[in-house]
């Protein structure tokens, strides 16, 4: 289950007055970490020998999400009949990677955020919660903006334990639908950034056609509900 507020955000109030404050503190919270989420793009923009500013004009009229989400512990249907359990009761959300530039979460105490590592085939690397902490997860359009070098995330959520409950809350820094996503400038600087960090020179061709961040959604929107994988690109 989870509760989304973006920019054009209408609540409707359905039983009485509603949760008095709560859509003034989502507010303030969506307000807070959509510029949490610029200012990591500025440092970004440093690491690669780039202005600061370089990604602001994404953050422009931008059409992120923030998605309060609540995991619970799954109903057993018997589907294995050894030990009660139906193969995917143990999945609060199955593996995938965000389709924006930048993802920042909280999370609960519980845990259960786990990253595959791309180095070892089916192998998850666990994230526990820190207190006091966010998580980052770089998106599959930074993938695009920076030609592969920064990689994006691919993750899942496993259900809580019986009787406890997760929660919690992402924002998805999914930036102005009109900004065109193209494949960042080599200069010299993120050169050496790239031979120093990745052991190897930086591609010489560039692997992607300029597109909208709209239009990007739209393309992966489109993919999902045909049943094809996330971010067809993804994975060239």
């Amino acid at each position: 289950m989870a509760v989304e507020i973006t920019t054009e955000d209408q609540p409707e109030e359905t039983v009485g007055n509603g949760l008095i404050g709560f859509r003034e503190t989502l507010t303030e919270c969506f307000r807070a970490v959509g510029e949490q989420g610029r200012k990591l793009s500025e440092l970004i923009a440093e690491g690669l020998g780039l202005e600061p500013s370089y990604f602001d004009g994404y953050f422009r009229q931008q059409e992120s999400l923030c998605r309060l989400i609540h995991y619970k512990t799954p109903e057993r249907d018997g589907g294995d009949e050894e030990n009660g359990k139906d193969k995917h009761d143990d999945i609060g959300a199955s593996l995938h990677s965000d389709w924006g530039l930048l993802t920042v979460l909280l999370q609960d105490n519980v845990g259960g955020l786990q990253v595959l590592d791309l180095k070892k085939t089916q192998t998850y690397i666990p994230v526990p919660p820190t207190p006091g902490a966010f998580v980052i997860n770089c998106g599959d359009l930074l993938f695009r903006f920076t030609n592969g070098v920064y990689t994006s995330a691919k993750d899942m959520v496993v259900a809580p334990p019986p009787g406890v409950d997760r929660y919690s809350i992402a924002f998805f820094n999914n930036g102005n639908p009109v900004y065109a996503v193209d494949v960042l400038p080599l200069g010299p600087e993120w050169k050496e950034w790239v031979q120093g960090q990745q052991g190897a020179a930086p591609p010489a061709k560039r692997f992607y056609e300029p597109i909208t961040a709209g239009a990007y959604f739209e393309m992966n929107w489109e993919a999902s509900v045909a049943g094809q994988k996330q971010s067809p690109e993804r994975d060239a």
